[in-house]
């Protein structure tokens, strides 16, 4: 699959690197480099162009070639969805330019951003673009990595694909945010994924970026009525009765949203 460096536009191929990065962030740095190899042998990974980053609950990764860098972060583990939505807190503080944002998001940005700011200045030689990817937890460092990197290095990311990512900031925030990046910024939803909802609109969370839905089939909307969105979520709770699990948490799984992406 052959990825676009240069667009600022939704590109599938770019999605599908975003959702397999976002997937592998989750792993070990051993297993990461494995898979990348194995996934993306045209990327031609080695010990100059891959850094690994863990400190204490943010984990990620960034790669680069000639043309693109990669920063993905890990998100949270599937196991521990509901444990993390339950003890979610709502509280506040001052992010990228002084705009309302998720404080123990942004903490867990910033305990590891001076490393990744330092790998990318060494990796970014030739003015190569930058894509951004999360899913979970790490698509809301995505996107504050997003603001953070034009804040602190004068550079606009050419794509930031997330996936169930939860709200970041507030409405100032995402004035901010899509006066900068709305056109380069695409945020995956999987039918009734529970995350998406969270931190909640009444604590004055919002959104950001362009909205893409996948329907209970899978298939990828990147214009839908609230309506159809309705009936589509109806849909969705309606065929999961009977089984095991709950719709909104199965629905949060980065494998469907990989394999709904690659299907598109």
């Amino acid at each position: 699959m052959e990825f676009d460096a240069q667009t600022t536009k939704y590109s599938a191929s770019n999605a599908y690197l975003a959702a397999l990065c976002a997937q592998l962030a989750y792993k070990n740095e051993g297993e990461i480099k494995d898979e990348i190899k194995k996934q993306i042998p045209n990327w031609e990974l080695n010990e100059n162009n891959f850094h690994f980053f863990d400190r204490v609950e943010t984990q990620g990764f960034i790669m680069g070639n000639d043309e693109m860098i990669v920063l993905a972060f890990r998100g949270t583990e599937p196991s521990k969805i509901q444990d993390w939505l339950t003890d979610l807190q709502f509280m506040q503080c001052k992010g990228p330019s002084g705009v309302n944002v998720h404080s123990g998001f942004y903490e867990g940005l910033l305990v590891v951003w001076e490393a990744v700011k330092d790998k990318i200045t060494e990796l970014r030689q030739q003015e190569q673009s930058i894509l951004l990817t999360g899913h979970s937890l790490g698509a809301a460092l995505a996107t504050l990595a997003t603001a953070q990197l034009k804040e602190d290095m004068d550079i606009i990311a050419n794509g930031l694909y997330t996936f169930g990512s939860p709200r970041v900031g507030g409405k100032d925030f995402r004035e901010y945010f899509n006066n900068s990046f709305a056109d380069r910024a695409f945020r995956l939803v999987n039918n009734n994924d529970a995350v998406t909802r969270f931190p909640p609109r009444i604590n004055g969370y919002a959104h950001t970026g362009q909205f893409l839905y996948f329907d209970t089939d899978g298939d990828l909307h990147q214009e839908i009525s609230f309506w159809d969105e309705f009936k589509e979520s109806v849909k969705g709770i309606a065929e999961d009765v009977g089984k095991i699990g709950l719709d909104m948490i199965k629905d949060h799984d980065m494998e469907k949203y990989k394999n709904y992406v690659l299907q598109n």
